[in-house]
């Protein structure tokens, strides 16, 4: 893998300095209300705006992985809440223990918190 790196790199570097023999000329870019750079040459500016989207992306990437990090660290919360409710039900005999976690799932979904004790409740089987 190293080898092959090597030789993309390689070719890069050739296409990249070929293209800034071909255009040394310089060249000044003209924006809104008359502002004008002065002149540089053309790979120059090509370098310039390549550069300028890479550093770009890397603070987009940065914006976007705190914003992931935020969101991991909510669902954290929320899963830990989920457990104590788990195990707060569990301790209250709501949900008996021979059940497979999506049963135990589904059976909290329906009976959980709603019914009196004994009513609606179900033997269920502990699978096999």
């Amino acid at each position: 893998m190293g080898l092959f790196r090597g030789i993309v790199f390689l070719i890069l570097l050739i296409v990249g300095i070929g293209f800034a023999i071909q255009n040394d000329q310089p060249v000044s870019l003209k924006y809104y209300f008359g502002l004008v750079t002065p002149p540089l040459p053309l790979f120059l500016w090509a370098f310039l705006f390549v550069l300028l989207g890479l550093i770009l992306s890397a603070v987009w990437a940065f914006i976007s992985r705190i914003g992931l990090h935020s969101r991991i660290r909510l669902h954290r919360r929320s899963i830990e809440e989920l457990e104590r409710e788990r195990d707060r039900l569990r301790d209250d005999k709501k949900i008996p223990e021979g059940v497979t976690q999506g049963q135990k799932s589904f059976i909290s979904r329906i009976f959980g918190g709603k019914t009196k004790e004994g009513e609606g409740e179900q033997k269920i089987p502990p699978p096999a």
